[in-house]
């Protein structure tokens, strides 16, 4: 089978030190099946995904570890925010992924449009 960009990803991520990935698929479902692929991450579904976020914020602060945390489009982003300041107020190792639109409905006001780069802005250090 052809890898994808995806599959490589989460090869870079395993050899980053990654263990685990918490959180909700939809808009990443491509990436979601390439890190079953991977077999080596642990995929934890949270049923929210501020519950995930929260999770992974926990593990890293106590191992040190960075953790991978994933969330859907729009809204979803939005509930990962914030974990995210929680993580960087405890200086915690977190790599978010997050969904977004296609490309042709970016800044077409498009049901789940929002940036997901500036919007993380502020939780990066």
């Amino acid at each position: 089978m052809a890898r994808n960009v995806a599959d490589v990803m989460w090869e870079m991520l395993e050899k980053a030190g990654v263990e685990r990935c918490y959180g909700i698929g939809d808009a990443l479902n491509p990436v979601i099946d390439a890190l079953h692929r991977n077999e080596k991450i642990e995929f934890v579904h949270a049923r929210h995904e501020e519950y995930g976020v929260f999770a992974a914020v926990a593990e890293a602060y106590f191992t040190g570890r960075p953790v991978v945390v994933c969330g859907t489009a729009g809204p979803g982003v939005t509930h990962l925010f914030n974990g995210l300041m929680d993580a960087r107020k405890e200086g915690a190792p977190i790599i978010a992924i997050a969904g977004d639109v296609e490309t042709k409905l970016i800044d077409t006001a498009a049901l789940e449009e929002l940036n997901p780069y500036k919007f993380f802005d502020t939780a990066c250090l």
